[in-house]
């Protein structure tokens, strides 16, 4: 009895709207994804991951402009195929990190380092201040580096750097 108690105190709490394609489509309209539930159009949604590593098409919150929560996509399997397409080409947008080959220099300075690496795409030079928290540790050999402007870099195995890379960035592990 108290068991169940506690799944209808919860229900009372917690109220999902689970996005299917049965009550949601999506589009990209314009660059920006578009949802159609029901009656009601939203003009542009915000689709954030829950688990981003280890579930990146699963449990995936969808919030309007304002940050309310209008719904969860519990996998996008259970999109349409052209709703699968649009979020997965909003998710790719947002969650877009140049993958980190090789390191070429790092230089301190004034509370700020200074990176020059070769990623997948070709050379790039940023700044990352306060490098230490900079840096988050996915998996021990896994990281992601954020830079001054937002953007994230990603080294995919610490490993497997080259290993004059890798004395450059051990410092900061």
């Amino acid at each position: 009895m108290e068991e169940k108690q506690k799944k209808d105190g919860l229900s009372g709490i917690v109220d999902v709207t689970w996005l299917t394609k049965d009550n949601a489509s999506f589009c990209d309209d314009e660059g920006f994804l578009s949802m159609d539930m029901g009656e009601e159009h939203y003009d542009r949604v915000l689709l954030s991951r829950c688990f981003p590593f280890d579930e990146p098409e699963t449990h995936i919150s969808v919030t309007d402009c304002e940050m309310k929560e209008i719904g969860l996509i519990r996998d996008l399997q259970e999109l349409s195929e052209e709703s699968r397409e649009a979020c997965r080409t909003e998710l790719s947008r947002k969650y877009f990190t140049r993958e980190i080959l090789s390191i070429e220099k790092i230089k301190e300075r004034y509370g700020f380092t200074h990176w020059d690496v070769t990623t997948a795409s070709g050379k790039k030079s940023f700044s990352v201040q306060d490098t230490y928290r900079s840096i988050t540790k996915i998996t021990p050999d896994h990281l992601l580096v954020y830079d001054v402007d937002g953007n994230v870099y990603e080294i995919m195995s610490v490993d497997a750097l080259p290993r004059k890379s890798y004395r450059h960035l051990e410092l900061y592990l």
